[in-house]
């Protein structure tokens, strides 16, 4: 999902009311996890120079404590590599969530133990359809189901504790 950002995260950005509304409306969910602690990095098949500045001019940067670019790492989604790096950068262990738009994005996430989440928010009816046959664990289509599927994911763990 965040590289469906990246990659319209200029032009789009400043020419979309629509993309504005929705890259918003995410920026708030975002701030309100990581208001709540949690710890949030960023894996994206793009270049390190287009990931900076497209999260510079969506206000994101700050938010994300690692951000693993196509560089980073010889091998790329579907592969799980880019995943458990940023997982591996953190130093985190707990239960972690991916949250992705393209099915190599789900496939990535359950080869590296990870929730795979698919967003559906960003992208088309065919897209949507190829995310879901990917079987996702969760599908949200809009930015505040995610912010109450993170709180509900956080509660159950608690609640095992």
């Amino acid at each position: 999902m965040l590289d469906l950002l990246l990659q319209e995260g200029g032009e789009c950005f400043t020419q979309s009311p629509t993309f504005h509304r929705d890259t918003t409306q995410l920026r708030l969910i975002l701030e309100k996890l990581s208001g709540l602690g949690m710890v949030m990095g960023v894996v994206t098949s793009q270049n390190k120079p287009r990931t900076t500045s497209a999260l510079d001019a969506l206000k994101l940067r700050k938010l994300f404590q690692v951000v693993t670019t196509w560089g980073d790492t010889v091998r790329h989604k579907p592969h799980p590599k880019p995943l458990s790096a940023t997982l591996e950068s953190l130093q985190f262990n707990g239960i972690a969530i991916y949250v992705g738009d393209r099915p190599e994005d789900v496939l990535a996430a359950k080869a590296a133990g990870m929730l795979a989440v698919g967003a559906t928010w960003f992208i088309d009816g065919e897209s949507e359809k190829l995310l879901k046959e990917a079987s996702p664990d969760y599908v949200v289509d809009q930015p505040s189901e995610l912010f109450e599927l993170v709180l509900r994911l956080k509660r159950q763990t608690w609640a095992r504790q």
